[in-house]
């Protein structure tokens, strides 16, 4: 059977790839990365958790997005008869550069393809989206632990208060962190709920929207959650989305999410973990399928496929981003 690679070619509806009336097989790349693109958000916890409203913006490596903050405006009283005066708010404009890629490569073998009989379009489809959502995943999760902003994280949290202790890094075993456990907290230790209820007063505290919050957190976690005599009264949340990004309840306006990725220190005989919380105007990701190319394998019988994902992503609000240092 020939491969045809002209795109004006007009392909038979009935075909998933393409087969045109007179037998030839074309690929359609174009169709295939909105494919991987639509499956790739839709399971991905950072496409829950971010502003992706600037997807559609970028094209290749090297695109910059220009994010425009909202504006601090002057509030003050007011008395009859007084002159006005009026302030030029200043626009803080944040630069997100599209800077990584990940690619996809592999070959189908003629034979195998005729033999299996399957659909390889949806199957190579979900395998790259599930594999890139794995690798930029861990790469987003891992790379913004550290941006909240001071008020945010450590011992001393909280904007007005500054007495929430959220646990840190840099002890010894541990000692500075926070041990999580399920039930009644002795000395040096703290419930799993207690520490969600310390994250929403860092957040009220930074005067943080209460919808949009997510809180990400290590299977452990929700573990130790669905152990506490607490979890039946206040975890809800449906059981569908679950099995696409990690969401498994809805505590004290936050969204949780479970997820392996997070970041993980070793002190000592502690693995210490960066437990993350924020609001959706926190953080913006912007990922495009910007190739998938099709070539004639020239050593074998089939083709050669490959495909390239360029992303960015930028804590444009540190304000609306915590961190809580643990340990099970």
């Amino acid at each position: 059977m020939a491969i045809a690679y002209d795109s004006g070619i007009s392909a038979n509806s009935t075909s998933k790839m393409g087969t045109l009336d007179n037998g030839t097989l074309r690929f359609i790349p174009t169709l295939w990365s909105s494919k991987i693109n639509k499956r790739f958000y839709a399971t991905t916890v950072f496409g829950e958790i971010a502003n992706n409203d600037y997807a559609g913006e970028i094209s290749g490596m090297g695109d910059k997005v220009i994010i425009m903050n909202s504006p601090t405006v002057t509030i003050s009283d007011y008395q009859i008869g007084q002159t006005l005066t009026y302030e030029r708010p200043t626009v803080e404009k944040v630069e997100m550069v599209i800077d990584k890629a990940k690619k996809f490569t592999y070959q189908i073998n003629d034979v195998e393809k005729y033999q299996t009989k399957a659909d390889y379009m949806a199957e190579f489809a979900d395998a790259a989206a599930q594999q890139l959502k794995v690798a930029i995943d861990a790469n987003v999760l891992q790379s913004i632990y550290n941006d909240p902003q001071a008020a945010n994280k450590g011992t001393a949290a909280g904007a007005k208060s500054g007495q929430i202790n959220l646990g840190a890094a840099g002890g010894t075993n541990g000692s500075t962190a926070l041990k999580l456990v399920s039930g009644t907290a002795s000395s040096g230790e703290c419930n799993v709920f207690d520490l969600i209820t310390r994250l929403s007063a860092t957040m009220d505290e930074a005067n943080i929207p209460e919808t949009d919050r997510w809180l990400l957190v290590p299977p452990l976690f929700r573990t130790k959650l669905a152990q506490s005599a607490q979890a039946l009264a206040l975890v809800q949340g449906g059981d569908e989305s679950m099995y696409r990004n990690g969401k498994f309840g809805q505590i004290d306006r936050w969204t949780l999410y479970s997820t392996n990725q997070l970041k993980t220190v070793t002190e000592g005989t502690a693995t210490l973990t960066y437990i993350l919380a924020g609001h959706k105007s926190a953080l913006c990701f912007a990922s495009q399928i910007s190739k998938v190319e099709n070539m004639m394998n020239p050593s074998d019988f089939g083709s050669l496929i490959r495909g390239l994902n360029v992303y960015g992503f930028k804590v444009v609000k540190p304000e609306s981003l915590a961190a809580a240092v643990v340990y099970f």
